[in-house]
């Protein structure tokens, strides 16, 4: 139903620190995988992977800037204007927090019915007993038809949410992190709700979370994203069982080390736990930094001559050399990067040769 090739999606930032220029940076980094139809795949990463960008990129809402998106033989980066808003209700969006995708000064009933009207002209008779049966179907009770969001829980407003997007009839319904925001017993509730639609309808799901355990019990496969980059795919169970990317590993087990994780993102967390020969951690020369430069400003303290916030920064927070290592040849290998197959189903980011550390 959904294949992805290459998918790149970049950002121009603003100046860097130390140049007076703009930089190019990639949210998401040549991803590729597929997703069969009735099937649930799982998205998962630490924040900041680029997770959420990549199913932006998916809906079109944001543009790729390059690769490939074709849904049931359809090229979406073709599409513009017209085109597109056709083929959109085949694929819709569940977003993490209801209260922001629900127009707060429209009612419930209101904003289903709208949805409705998009697909089929109907009456007003017929858009209500059709929205009622929405919300039925999403377990919402008939007399919150004429309330709006905030009047509701943010259980009910996803609900709300949930049959919106329904009432297209998608083929796809590309959920980002749905029950983050909810307890954990709405959450339960939410999970069941669409493990329910998924059999009853044969609804896909691309599912984003950064809870593991949801994924695993929600999804037929899980992929694995790491600064931008698709790191690992594969069967849930299997992935579970046997992770052999370092990433995979640091999410599955947050309590042992894993080395090296080859990217520069995670350079501060090693220099935050890691002491230096004064005794400091990276978040210790931090607070100190800190410390200094409200003095300064504040008069309070001594003027400190010849300090630099920057290059301070740079010097306590650089990569740490005693725990993230890179293995030899890393450098060469890292610009030939290519997903390997190392059983059936379960593809690796290569080089993929690391293990736990001692």
């Amino acid at each position: 139903m959904l294949e992805v090739k290459d998918l790149t999606v970049s950002f121009m930032t603003g100046p860097s620190m130390d140049k007076n220029r703009k930089q190019n940076f990639r949210a998401v980094d040549r991803v590729s995988f597929s997703l069969k139809k009735g099937e649930a795949l799982g998205l998962v990463g630490e924040s900041g992977s680029g997770k959420t960008s990549l199913g932006l990129a998916l809906l079109q809402l944001i543009r790729p800037t390059f690769g490939s998106v074709c849904f049931c033989g359809i090229e979406l980066t073709a599409l513009d204007g017209r085109a597109l808003r056709e083929i959109r209700p085949r694929i819709q969006p569940l977003f993490q927090d209801p209260t922001s995708s629900l127009n707060p000064c429209m009612r419930i009933g209101t904003s289903l019915e709208e949805a409705l009207r998009l697909k089929a002209p109907l009456s007003k008779e017929e858009a209500r007993a059709r929205a009622l049966k929405l919300m039925e179907l999403v377990e919402l009770e008939p007399g919150l038809y004429s309330r709006y969001p905030f009047q509701l829980s943010g259980g009910q407003n996803q609900r709300a949410a949930l049959a919106r997007a329904l009432a297209l009839e998608p083929d796809l319904l590309v959920a980002d992190e749905p029950t983050s925001a909810l307890d954990v017993s709405v959450q339960a509730q939410i999970l069941g709700l669409l493990q329910k639609l998924r059999q009853e309808r044969g609804l896909t799901l691309l599912f984003i979370s950064h809870d593991l355990e949801v994924v695993k019990k929600m999804c037929d496969r899980v992929a694995v994203m790491h600064a931008g980059k698709l790191v690992e795919l594969g069967k849930t169970e299997e992935v579970f069982k046997n992770p052999t990317h370092p990433c995979t590993k640091s999410l599955l087990f947050p309590d042992l080390e894993v080395g090296p994780v080859p990217t520069k993102r995670s350079f501060s967390k090693a220099a935050a736990r890691i002491p230096d020969e004064k005794g400091f951690s990276g978040l210790a020369a931090w607070t100190a930094a800190r410390g200094k430069l409200n003095s300064c400003f504040s008069g309070n303290g001594p003027e400190i001559s010849g300090f630099s916030l920057l290059s301070f920064l740079k010097e306590k927070f650089k990569p740490c050399k005693k725990r993230m290592q890179q293995e030899p040849g890393w450098e060469n290998a890292n610009k030939n990067e290519e997903m390997v197959e190392i059983s059936k189903g379960h593809w690796v980011l290569s080089p993929s040769s690391f293990s736990f550390s001692d």
